[in-house]
């Protein structure tokens, strides 16, 4: 599966990377510089934040909650999307994320 997430900052998406990754929960994470537009507390926020792209055969109910526990943000994204792709890479993302 493929989990998403923001961060406030490059060090917080790297504390969180580095922990899913030297832990086996993912096979690798991509870290990259976004624009967020979005609503919160009645205003709209314009933020710069990093996308994390976290590869991991686990159960998505453990990343989760792993990230809300690292996580500065009071309401982190947290999505899950199933994924297909070329099958050794697959397979090499299930031997190191269990």
């Amino acid at each position: 599966m493929l989990v998403m997430t923001t961060a406030s900052n490059f060090e917080e998406a790297k504390k969180i990377a580095k922990y899913l990754v030297e832990n086996h929960y993912a096979a690798c994470v991509n870290i990259f510089p976004i624009t967020s537009i979005y609503f919160w507390e009645n205003k709209l926020q314009e933020d710069n934040e990093c996308m994390l792209f976290i590869k991991s055969a686990r159960e998505f109910e453990e990343i989760k909650n792993i990230i809300k526990k690292i996580h500065s943000y009071e309401l982190p994204e947290i999505i899950k999307i199933n994924i297909e792709g070329e099958e050794e890479y697959i397979e090499w993302i299930k031997r190191f994320s269990k």
